[in-house]
């Protein structure tokens, strides 16, 4: 933006200079039509980034407010008791990326490949789906994989 209105300054100059040919001149006035062209388009683009600005900013102020209570005094933290009693937690089951985890939905069951130990040992084993409990082993090593994929 600074170099159009840099241009369009020296532009004026020239064109403001009296031993100029007509020609010259009427191709000066093109340029100048060009650079003033550019400039209100630069212009509207920075009117657009303003508002977008300003949204963003009124945003970012309602999310605080939302965070810090707003009115109620009410703050997340608050309802983190809340939250927690209706959080299941099982025990604690090494598996991976949790891609081992499948769901079969025509019988509803879910089933995990379990790492048994450090030697890369792999069982597949069914879970109770609401105790988050190992129900049963159904396979171990390669066949676990095996019938999991």
């Amino acid at each position: 933006m600074v170099k159009l209105l840099k241009q369009q300054q020296r532009l004026n100059k020239q064109l403001n200079r009296h031993k100029i040919k007509k020609s010259k001149k009427t191709s000066l006035k093109t340029k100048l039509k060009m650079v003033n062209f550019k400039l209100k388009l630069l212009n509207k683009d920075q009117k657009k980034l303003v508002q977008r600005i300003k949204h963003i900013q009124s945003k970012i102020a309602d999310l605080n407010n939302e965070l810090s209570g707003g009115q109620s005094g009410q703050t997340i933290a608050s309802n983190y008791a809340a939250i927690k009693s209706l959080v299941k937690v099982g025990p604690t089951i090494i598996t991976g990326h949790g891609q081992s985890i499948g769901y079969d939905s025509k019988d509803n069951r879910l089933f995990i490949l379990n790492n048994l130990s450090s030697r890369r040992r792999v069982a597949l084993e069914e879970i109770d789906q609401y105790t988050l409990k190992i129900k049963q082993r159904l396979a171990t090593n390669a066949l676990a994989h095996t019938l999991a994929y």
